[in-house]
């Protein structure tokens, strides 16, 4: 039992270390919002930014971590299917970034100074630090039913927000 316990305050522990480090990605998120708002052009305006699937997937780390650390008892935290979807989107957003755009050249080629700061930030950093604390968390809670009965049971939850961004894409050009 001594050992349990340890396993989750260590994890806890990580969980605020990440979630101090991923307040980067909200603080990064404000100043683009607010600097989109101050040029508010066609091209710079601020549903360029809430609109992408990165920044919602780098907040829904954020917002995991905190209730994960300060808010555990919350209803939606009792079972793993929010943590699973966490880890499922952001996983989309790294290796749809890091491997599908890097490789057209879409990637950090144009980027430079604050910008390829802030693409490394929420493309690399955050996602990689989530995805290597989710497979921790699994390992040392030795929880490794999340990975077959949690994962069959919250696939239909899990792609719904996946689906809705989807189809959000491809309607949006017609809007």
């Amino acid at each position: 039992m001594q050992q349990k316990t340890q396993s989750i305050t260590l994890i806890k522990k990580l969980y605020f270390l990440l979630f101090l480090i991923c307040f980067v990605s909200v603080v990064l998120f404000i100043y683009r919002i607010i600097t989109s708002l101050e040029i508010n052009t066609p091209s710079k305006n601020p549903w360029k930014t809430l609109d992408k699937f990165t920044w919602e997937s780098n907040m829904l780390i954020s917002l995991y971590t905190f209730f994960y650390v300060f808010k555990p008892k919350y209803s939606f935290m009792k079972n793993d299917s929010f943590f699973l979807s966490v880890l499922t989107y952001i996983t989309f957003t790294f290796i749809g970034y890091n491997v599908i755009l890097n490789t057209s050249s879409l990637g950090y080629a144009f980027l430079k100074n604050y910008n390829l700061f802030e693409s490394i930030w929420v493309h690399v950093i955050c996602p990689s630090l989530f995805i290597a604390l989710g497979i921790f968390k699994i390992f040392r809670e030795n929880n490794l039913k999340i990975l077959s009965l949690d994962l069959k049971n919250s696939l239909f939850l899990m792609m719904i927000y996946v689906v809705v961004y989807c189809l959000y894409l491809i309607i949006i050009p017609y809007i």
